[in-house]
């Protein structure tokens, strides 16, 4: 076992800055936003060769992945995952999660016949990289100091896997379904076996975490009705409860003892052996 090496966390504003300004430019009413509305997900391949490359580069000599390393390999998952399902699927279509869902569970939404109802591209926008890319973000920037994001990254994981497959058995192939199969899955379940024969995260943490992935589809609906549907509430609004809701897993702010934040040893990693 290397020892680990306790550094502080000094390149954290800067890096949360970087992430800040980037996904401002996706979410702001940019000249480009009409572009980044149906195109996001190609962005999100080149991010999930980034996040990919992160996770090799800490398997430092052959060393076994534990639950903080793994976020990078999540995260590039989810990527795939998202294009399969709102880039184009196996039969060739655009959005075919959108429509699926607005044709489906959506109908029974008061959505007043609207055909974009109620999910459109900008509420796909905000929850697919107001949610999900800002929790892997800030939980590959915080690492182990955030036990519960690191939880929070898992739980996304297995919960979409859990529901696609769910969905899956009851209509047969859907946008999003051959990914959840392939890649969510089964990284899914390596995960939360490493998290098991490592104790990180501990079990509050962990419970924190799966608790928040499981609660956020029930979150978007919530934040959805009145913005979204009811039109009460400008869609901004729905916008901000997205963001803020990324935030959530990342409020505990335990360091475990002896943490390193360059990746020389991370919490989890070690009682694995490397």
């Amino acid at each position: 076992m290397r020892p680990l090496a306790p550094q502080p966390a000094r390149h954290q504003p800067a890096r949360l800055a970087a992430i800040a300004c980037g996904l401002a430019l996706l979410w702001l009413p940019t000249p480009w936003h009409g572009w980044v509305k149906m195109h996001w997900m190609f962005l999100g391949l080149l991010l999930a060769l980034w996040a990919g490359l992160v996770c090799l580069k800490e398997l430092k000599g052959g060393a076994r992945p534990g639950p903080t390393t793994m976020t990078g390999l999540l995260f590039a998952a989810y990527l795939l995952h998202q294009f399969e399902a709102h880039g184009f699927d196996l039969r060739g279509m655009r959005f075919g999660w959108m429509d699926a869902f607005n044709q489906g569970p959506g109908g029974w939404l008061p959505c007043n016949g609207e055909i974009m109802c109620p999910t459109d591209p900008q509420s796909i926008l905000m929850v697919q990289t107001g949610i999900v890319w800002t929790t892997f973000l800030l939980a590959m920037t915080f690492r182990g100091s955030r036990p519960s994001g690191i939880a929070a990254t898992g739980g996304l994981v297995i919960v979409t896997a859990l529901l696609e497959l769910a969905c899956g058995a009851l209509g047969g192939y859907h946008a999003g379904l051959a990914t959840a199969v392939v890649l969510l899955g089964p990284l899914g379940y390596l995960w939360w076996r490493r998290v098991k024969e490592s104790g990180f995260p501990a079990d509050g943490e962990l419970a924190i975490g799966i608790a928040w992935a499981a609660a956020t589809p029930v979150f978007i609906l919530a934040a959805g009705l009145p913005t979204l549907i009811w039109g009460a509430v400008p869609e901004w609004v729905f916008d901000l409860f997205c963001v803020a809701w990324a935030v959530v897993p990342f409020g505990r702010w335990q360091v475990p003892v002896g943490l390193s934040m360059t990746g020389d040893a991370l919490p989890g990693d070690e009682a694995l052996g490397t």
